[in-house]
């Protein structure tokens, strides 16, 4: 890491050395109960353990562990010839612990000033995190305390009728959710020079711009889940087999052993704001288990989602197969993050300071988190809200494949598949839908429209919400002027209304697979697996902070436009409808395992003993090859514009962008030349990786027509080999030594990073790392007896 100095450069640089421990113990035991039962128990622990990143050795580093426990029982009762019970009930837990190395204990009244006084109103007492514009700043650090626990037990019949081979199962879970994060519990504060023009004086001097500290409280989410299937696998003739199976699910939801739950009800009538502002205003939060919202459950449970499976195999001759299968199948109500319980705003509180001293950066002190508070959730008119909808469409996918299988003489085959999925009514983030009506952005610049009444949406007008949205919410929307815009919002009584993880995106993949596969004598195989694929939608991934730091996948880390998830034909806005970020049209990849003919018995020196054999027998060698299309590239701005700043963007929650807008691209600009694309070899692109004259930021009050992900334009792809040679020396028959050398990216090939993607930055469109890592070459041996 390095710290920076605005007129030196770089003038401190350390390497760190940060070591892993893997440990993994497995204890397993079977018994058999009579000639018609088999018990077994099975138990494993598997924990990894991070060393400390203490860079500048003063605790501003982090520290952070993981383990896996699992424990699981299972008894097999065969009860008729015919007829076989398996039981199962196992327990998982996984353990995530990231803690700042001065965190929970560190003494606050150490720092002097009044930072005593907040030792015991902080939730993780640790210290304050400056920073300090000009100088180099460590990123936040969170702090995280996570237990997540499964019982689960499960039942099969499975039974033997004739041609049937019939199957019936059910299961049920219950799943516990323990989280608490914090990114600045001891702290946040900023100094950005506003007090004597350089950020560093404000520090010395100890003015901040801006101080904040979030403090949450543990959460603790139970979820119920059951399932239940029945399968008939029916030979219908010896060449013919049909697979046939329903499934019924009822996924569950959180509750919170507090209570502290919330949900967004947009139909939640505002009768106070309406009368103020002279129209019908609706939306807002209820405690879960209250008047509003009589549910004990986060959203409401899904009690008919049916998911039938169907499978096809038919074998003309004793050499050819064909197969077909299609499915349903329903999310798992956990996969979004956004809908875990720590993310309801009544189980975190932000304080904020404007121009506080460092000495006493928080003069009232630190608010506390409200827990479930009915006054807290109504004092929340004129801030920003966000909570899950409750009556969401429930997600599911659908799969299909069909496919040739055909063997070549004795040694070789070929196979050839069509597969597809389409995800439906897929969890984005989140979204705000209390945006501006996009039919009022022309209103940020021209008033003489007939819908913006004679006002731009930025003047200052009478404001008839004031004396009712409470004063503590600051000057925005509680004084006696409010921006114009503000008031042709769906709910102008919010900042923003945040839905999380709304049931709005889709999805959809198709691909071409074929693999080609021979073996030969000597016990060798050659292995060819070629994939033609397409992938489109308006969903990617849920968790952007994590996916875009690889590759710079995972699409734009906001929605830009809130009102058009969808595209809209009539005016060809994309929306946020594209390809994926993470489609690869082409993916080649070839591995072989080749034993060299020499050694005793082999084609070479087959009468080789001793030191002779020794020396030239028993040598192997391995090798895949990696060819594939580079990823597409998701533009953004560094700095979104008014429009969306003040009238689209709302709180994503914690890691990710509140909203971003994006580049027009303008294919008609002079030096454009019609097509952003660049030839020539990567390493000559790298200033200029695309034709940025195609491109312009929008204007202040307009979001850009670019889509999600760039239908042209992709960063470089795959070209990589990995190679290993292997060597045995058995001695006598029950002990054996092998030695291994391997060498990672065998050709040290270069794979430049994506271009930056930020329009509104000076080095839009420049390559500045790489993505891979350069030849690696490692030694091993093993010694088996």
């Amino acid at each position: 890491n390095a710290v920076r100095s605005p007129d030196m450069g770089t003038n401190f640089t350390i390497v760190w050395p940060k070591t892993t421990d893997y440990n993994q113990y497995n204890i397993r035991g079977d018994q058999n109960l009579g000639s018609r039962q088999k018990l077994f128990e099975r138990f494993t622990l598997w924990h990894i353990n991070s060393s400390a990143n203490n860079f500048l050795q003063n605790n501003t580093g982090t520290h952070g562990w993981h383990s896996t426990d699992q424990a699981v029982v299972g008894d097999t009762i065969t009860l008729k010839s015919n007829l076989v019970a398996d039981v199962r009930a196992s327990f998982l837990r996984f353990h995530n612990v990231t803690l700042p190395l001065s965190c929970c204990t560190f003494n606050e009244g150490s720092l002097g000033g009044n930072w005593g006084a907040y030792q015991t109103q902080m939730t993780f007492p640790e210290l304050p995190q400056p920073t300090v514009t000009g100088l180099h700043n460590f990123g936040p650090i969170p702090t995280i305390l996570d237990t997540d626990n499964a019982y689960v037990l499960s039942g099969n019949l499975t039974q033997i009728l004739g041609r049937h081979t019939l199957t019936y199962g059910a299961e049920g879970r219950k799943i516990e959710w323990d989280y608490v994060q914090s990114n600045s519990s001891g702290g946040f504060l900023a100094f950005s020079g506003d007090q004597t023009g350089y950020g560093f004086a404000d520090f010395m001097v100890g003015q901040s711009d801006k101080s904040s500290a979030q403090e949450p409280v543990l959460s603790k989410g139970v979820m119920w889940y059951y399932g239940a299937y029945m399968n008939d696998a029916f030979r219908w003739t010896p060449k013919l087999t049909i697979n046939a199976g329903l499934r019924w699910e009822q996924p569950g939801s959180f509750t919170e052993t507090h209570g502290s739950l919330t949900t967004l009800i947009p139909t939640l009538p505002q009768p106070a704001i309406s009368n103020a502002v002279g129209r019908p205003v609706t939306g807002g939060l209820a405690l879960i288990n209250s008047p509003q919202y009589p549910h004990k459950t986060w959203q409401q449970l899904h009690w008919a989602l049916f998911s039938p499976r169907v499978g096809i195999n038919y074998s003309p001759t004793a050499t050819m197969t064909f197969s077909s299968g299609f499915g349903i199948s329903y999310l798992p109500p956990t996969v979004a993050f956004s809908l875990g319980p720590y993310n309801a705003p009544t189980n975190l509180s932000t304080t904020t300071q404007l121009n506080p001293s460092l000495s006493d950066p928080f003069p009232t002190g630190i608010t506390p988190p409200p827990g479930r508070s009915q006054s807290y959730i109504d004092g929340l008119i004129g801030q920003g809200i966000q909570s899950p909808i409750s009556n969401q469409t429930y997600p599911y996918q659908m799969q299909w494949n069909l496919g040739v299988q055909k063997q070549l003489g004795n040694s070789a085959m070929i196979q050839v598949a069509y597969v597809g999925a389409r995800g439906n009514h897929l969890p984005l983030y989140s979204v705000n839908i209390d945006q501006l009506p996009d039919q009022y952005d022309v209103c940020g610049y021209d008033s003489t429209q007939p819908q913006c009444n004679g006002h731009l949406l930025n003047d200052q007008v009478s404001n008839p919400m004031f004396g009712v949205v409470p004063a503590k919410s600051g000057p925005a929307l509680a004084g006696p002027t409010i921006r114009y815009g503000m008031l042709l919002k769906p709910n102008p009584a919010y900042q923003y209304m945040t839905e999380d993880a709304p049931s709005i995106g889709d999805s959809a993949y198709e691909a071409l697979q074929v693999m080609a596969q021979k073996r030969f004598h000597s016990g060798s195989v050659l292995t060819l697996a070629y994939t033609l694929s397409h992938m489109v939608g308006t969903a990617d991934v849920l968790s952007p902070w994590l996916e875009n730091n690889r590759f710079g996948v995972g699409g734009s880390i906001g929605v830009q436009d809130n009102n058009h998830i969808k595209p809209d034909k009539a005016t060809g806005y994309p929306g946020e409808q594209s390809i994926s970020s993470f489609d690869t049209p082409h993916r080649l990849v070839t591995n072989f395992v080749y034993a060299l003919p020499f050694g005793h018995g082999q084609r070479f020196g087959a009468g080789a003993s001793g030191l002779v054999n020794g020396l030239i027998g028993n040598w192997e060698v391995n090798g895949i090859s990696t060819f594939q299309s580079g990823f597409p590239i998701a533009f953004e701005d560094n700095n979104p514009n008014q429009l969306q700043n003040l009238y689209a963007q709302g709180n994503a929650g914690p890691g990710t962008g509140a909203g971003v807008t994006r580049p027009n691209y303008a294919p008609t600009n002079a030096g454009c030349n019609a097509h952003p694309a660049v030839g020539g070899k990567p390493s000559a692109r790298l200033k200029s990786w695309f034709n940025t004259a195609c491109y312009t930021v929008p204007g202040q009050w307009a979001f850009g027509n670019e889509p999600r992900v760039d239908p042209n334009l992709r960063s470089q792809g795959i070209d990589s080999t990995d190679f290993s040679v292997s060597k045995a020396f058995p001695i006598h028959d029950r002990y054996r030594i092998d030695f291994r050398m391997e060498s990672f990216n065998l050709f040290n090939w270069t794979q430049f990073s994506a271009p930056n993607d930020q329009a509104d930055t000076t080095i839009f469109g420049q390559v500045t790392s790489t993505a891979n890592n350069p030849r690696l070459i490692q030694l091993s041996g093993r010694f088996s007896f």
